[in-house]
């Protein structure tokens, strides 16, 4: 996919999308345009058909550095963005896609990759990383209650 921004064909786009069935609404996070230096992981880009985007916001408001396979969930009407960065995991959050979204929270995690985020249905939210280690964590998301395993 070409980047929105630019138009490059240099760019890597997050594989996981929301998409709103009753909408046909699709909604994508551009990682990385190695052309035009966009913001890892920040941009928030909107489209109807896959082919025509609009940028509709920035989940993050200063630079982290290179962000890397974030996990973009909605969970209880609201929306988290889980993603590693300096080899922490950090999460921001937001009522509405298009934001304002959270200053980054440090989740105390560090030298872990690859973030993914699961509930069992009941309220309990669970974050998953590499080697298939896990974290509970509290119910808004934001704080880690218990050691990685």
């Amino acid at each position: 996919m070409a980047c929105p921004v630019c138009g490059s064909d240099d760019a890597i786009v997050l594989k996981n999308k929301l998409i709103n069935a009753k909408s046909k609404d699709i909604r994508e996070l551009l990682l990385k345009c190695g052309e035009c230096g966009s913001w890892y992981g920040s941009k928030i880009w909107h489209s109807t058909d896959m082919v025509n985007w609009e940028h509709i916001g920035d989940a993050l408001n200063k630079e982290m550095g290179p962000v890397w396979a974030p996990d973009l969930q909605k969970v209880n009407g609201k929306y988290y963005i889980y993603f590693p960065a300096s080899m922490h995991f950090y999460v921001v959050c937001a009522d509405k896609m298009e934001g304002p979204w959270s200053e980054p929270i440090d989740l105390g995690l560090s030298n872990v990759i690859d973030p993914g985020l699961a509930s069992d249905g009941k309220g309990n939210l669970v974050l998953y990383a590499n080697k298939g280690m896990s974290v509970p964590l509290s119910s808004d998301g934001l704080t880690v209650k218990g050691e990685l395993k």
